[in-house]
């Protein structure tokens, strides 16, 4: 048997440990953030007093004294880590626990606020301005980081007090819990329990109450209740014997509206369960209908890869044929050359054999076959280099094979074997790449990527001007990782365009026969064959920058 008593002590003290734990945590929290304000703030104090170094530092190009000022930022307790961004080129200088990404863009940044990182960290990052007033220049930013460790470290002390504090009061308030429940209401209840189980039923005018209480409280108003309906009890037991007679009858008419009520349940069941067989039909029907769209779905991205992949055999082909046509020039050329100069060696064997040959006709030969043999070499060497270029070229679209290149000598190769497209134009094409940088990827993926942007430039950037600049610029972003950025100044694109340049079939030029698949054939061989990340910014006007990051090195079995 449950105790009253104790069940009601067992609420009352649950509801407390509750409202306590409750009081406890808010105050643990607010205690929490405050100390993480005050960090905060601190942090944002240490940044005003040190930007200025810092900023002439970078201005300076001095990283010894900007590498001493970080480690002096680092030695703080409040500090975990340190993230200095130049502005002019994105460098970073990080000490201690930083995030791997950035979380504030430099060029965008106006003034210091408070962030937020992964793994608990929280900081403040704060513009880096060189000079005041109208010479002030932003060179760069620089984020201060702490952690949740670090506040709670701060916060230790406080914690402990709160929770000893919670438990003596909770053990005091246990004791006197106890007390004034045992004395009220623990040992009147008692007495109250054990006069009810010697209570006779058969007798009960001895039954009555009798409770020892000085005062009138709820108990006694319960026992004089209770003798109260024990006089009731005798005047009614007689009265109790018709109404049981009278209830007998309406049990048995009850049970006949149930057994009605259960005939009406069963009748709806069948009818649910014919709904239920209804429902499992068209779920088979449903499930039927989801294998075939998902069917389709796949022959759709199958269709989808077939024309991408004669997209860039089409790309292929127009390429065989310009440089076909190319060759046409420097071979043309040789071959006139070599007939003149064999008219020449027959009429050189006449005079010969005729012994008419005069000093002067042997130097005017002599030097016209100088002079016909460096054009031949000429010619013949344009041609060669041609189709090296166009060799190295093809063979890598088509093997797709891993190998490793000089990343330098094969964009050269790459704008090279397109120079016949430029060549009657007056655009601009510069190559700055870092000649060190030594790629083991799928060359024919990058020459493909280069070359759709370079005709996508000169088709539609360049549409409406008289002369547009290519550059393009390689550079390592670490032992893992090199940045590639593609960049014309033609007429860009429009927010629109933007958000869809990357879509199949997605095309401004369908009247003319474009494809579409351009965008979408680039955005598949960087991020598929290159292992690779790109994206793009352009406003109409301002040219396109499409940026690409690609591994110093795949994995044999990357796809």
């Amino acid at each position: 048997m449950t105790s009253l008593s104790r069940t009601l002590l067992k609420r009352v003290l649950s509801i407390y440990f509750v409202l306590t734990f409750l009081v406890t945590v808010i105050q643990v929290v607010a205690e929490f953030y405050s100390a993480r304000s005050v960090i905060e703030t601190d942090m944002r104090h240490t940044l005003e007093s040190l930007q200025q170094g810092l900023a002439q530092s970078i201005w300076e190009i001095n990283p010894e004294q900007e590498a001493a000022l970080v480690e002096g930022l680092i030695q703080l307790p409040t500090v975990v880590g340190v993230e200095v961004v130049h502005a002019d080129d994105g460098s970073l200088l990080r000490r201690g626990v930083t995030p791997e990404q950035q979380l504030a863009d430099v060029n965008t940044l106006d003034d210091s606020r408070s962030v937020r990182a992964p793994g608990r960290l929280f900081g403040v990052v704060s513009p880096l301005v060189y000079g005041r007033d109208d010479s002030a220049r932003q060179v760069g930013m620089v984020t201060l980081y702490s952690s949740d460790e670090v506040t709670f470290d701060r916060i230790q002390v406080s914690l402990v007090f709160l929770i000893l504090n919670a438990m003596l009061k909770t053990a005091l308030l246990i004791f006197m819990f106890l007390w004034v429940f045992r004395k009220y209401l623990s040992r009147p209840l008692t007495s109250f329990t054990q006069q009810i189980a010697s209570m006779d039923l058969h007798n009960l005018g001895k039954s009555h109450l009798h409770l020892q209480q000085h005062n009138e409280n709820e108990l006694t108003l319960l026992s004089k209740g209770f003798n109260r309906l024990v006089d009731k009890l005798i005047e009614n037991r007689s009265e109790l014997d018709r109404h049981n007679t009278t209830l007998a009858q309406e049990v048995e008419k009850k049970t006949r509206s149930l057994q009605e009520t259960l005939n009406v349940v069963e009748a709806r069941e069948q009818s649910l369960e014919s709904e239920v067989a209804l429902r499992l039909q068209a779920e088979q029907e449903l499930k039927a209908s989801y294998q075939a769209l998902k069917q389709s779905q796949g022959e759709l991205y199958k269709a989808q890869d077939q024309l991408v992949a004669s997209e860039k055999l089409n790309t292929l082909g127009q390429m065989v044929a310009e440089v076909t046509h190319e060759l046409n020039t420097p071979i043309g050329v040789a071959i006139t050359t070599s007939s003149y100069l064999e008219g020449k060696m027959q009429e050189l064997e006449k005079g010969f054999k005729e012994r008419t040959i005069t000093t002067g006709q042997m130097e005017q030969f002599l030097a016209g076959g100088r002079e016909s043999a460096e054009l031949i070499r000429v010619n013949m060497q344009h041609a060669a280099e041609l189709v090296s270029d166009f060799k190295l070229i093809a063979v890598d679209e088509a093997s797709n094979r891993l190998r490793t290149i000089n990343l330098k000598d094969y964009l050269q190769g790459i704008v090279h074997s397109v120079h016949h497209k430029f060549k009657r134009t007056p655009h601009q094409i510069v190559v700055d790449c870092d000649p060190s940088i030594e790629l083991y990827c799928r060359p024919g993926a990058i020459a493909q990527v280069v070359i759709n942007l370079m005709m996508n430039s000169l088709v539609h950037g360049f549409e409406s001007h008289d002369s547009g600049n290519i550059r393009i610029e390689a550079r390592k972003e670490d032992a893992r990782w090199i940045a590639i950025t593609y960049r014309d100044d033609g007429k860009g694109m429009a927010a629109e365009q933007l958000q869809r340049v990357f879509e199949p079939f997605y095309t401004t030029r369908q009247e003319e026969g474009g494809s579409g698949l351009g965008g979408h054939i680039v955005h598949k061989l960087v991020t598929g064959d290159l292992g690779g990340e790109i994206r793009v910014e352009s406003e109409l006007g301002s040219g396109v920058v499409y940026r690409l990051r690609i591994p110093l090195r795949m994995a044999p079995g990357a796809s």
